[in-house]
């Protein structure tokens, strides 16, 4: 299963067993929920907000 980041489009969770991952799209696409993958921003309603400290 993967989960958008609460306030970076840019980054998503990987969950598996209980244990969430943190994972960057590459340049130039955001992760859109509704396939859970990383996809171009035209077709993803999202604003990137916040800072990702890894």
């Amino acid at each position: 299963m993967r989960i958008a980041h609460e306030s970076n489009c840019q980054y998503f969770y990987d969950c598996l067993n209980g244990v969430k991952t943190l994972h960057q799209c590459n340049e130039n696409l955001i992760f859109n929920p509704y396939v859970e993958a990383c996809d171009y921003p035209i077709h993803v309603a999202c604003i990137i907000t916040g800072h990702v400290s890894v």
